[in-house]
């Protein structure tokens, strides 16, 4: 057994979580050329694919400093790949929404960096495949729990 595994499994996976992260945002930066993408930006608009929301819920949702989730959202928002609407209730809220183009980069961006990961594992069986992609599932859920401390 190589000494690599015998290290602790939260070691290793420590150890490969930013290497991976570094080739998702690279692919995302190739996909997203022409707009200048950043993987802060991408995560922020496949969010926005799916629901308007305001930037408050976007720096909740993707775990991010308010200050951080207002700067991608002007990055979006002046590549008018996103754009700003007044609340219908409340007109001191404002909620962002994707907008066309947004859609097509999004979408765009997203069928790349899928297919860059299907190459990935394609020498993986299936099962496998699904076994990898349920394990992070779970890891990612079992990471937004509160953990005991937290609790209190």
């Amino acid at each position: 057994m190589s000494n690599r595994h015998r290290r602790p499994p939260a070691s290793r996976i420590l150890a490969v979580l930013p290497a991976i992260n570094r080739a998702l945002a690279l692919e995302v930066r190739r996909a997203g050329f022409a707009v200048q993408l950043t993987m802060a930006q991408f995560s922020a608009l496949r969010l926005l694919a799916n629901l308007d929301c305001s930037v408050t819920e976007i720096a909740r949702t993707l775990n991010v400093a308010l200050p951080t989730a207002t700067r991608n959202v002007d990055a979006l928002v002046n590549k008018g790949l996103a754009e700003r609407l007044a609340h219908q209730i409340d007109r001191r809220h404002v909620i962002i929404r994707i907008t066309c183009e947004g859609r097509q980069v999004e979408g765009h961006c997203r069928k790349q960096v899928e297919a860059y990961l299907a190459n990935l594992l394609s020498e993986w069986p299936r099962e496998r495949q699904d076994e990898l992609a349920r394990a992070l599932e779970q890891i990612l859920a079992l990471s937004k729990e509160p953990r005991e401390a937290e609790k209190v």
